[in-house]
């Protein structure tokens, strides 16, 4: 995971490492810590990537720090559950779209921010 804000980088679980156990994955308690930090920061776009059962079955506290605008990457099978939370329009990537989603989603963000 990477905080684009200040360029530091840290490995958030693995299979066999230390930490929290959470289904299959083991979370590094520190790299919790440093999730916490970089939301309390507040910018101007929160980019998430990404929501899981970690984040929806609340391990690690977000929906605290999510405000408009944000981009929030969900698994699949948890959108209903996120975005019951939020005001929200939903872009599926696929094959097709994948190139250009960026445009209309950066299209989306311009006009949140001119209302």
């Amino acid at each position: 995971m990477e905080d684009v804000k200040t360029g530091e980088k840290r490995i958030l679980c693995s299979e066999d490492g230390i930490g929290v156990k959470f289904r299959r994955f083991r979370f590094d308690p520190k790299a919790l810590k440093f999730i916490k930090e970089s939301l309390k920061r507040k910018g101007d776009i929160l980019v998430y990537d990404e929501i899981g059962y970690l984040e929806t079955e609340g391990k690690i506290a977000i929906w605290e720090y999510i405000e408009e605008p944000a981009i929030l990457i969900v698994r699949e099978d948890l959108v209903d559950v996120v975005s019951c939370r939020f005001d929200v329009e939903i872009f599926e990537v696929s094959k097709e779209n994948r190139e250009h989603l960026k445009d209309i989603i950066q299209k989306q963000i311009e006009m949140h921010q001119n209302i």
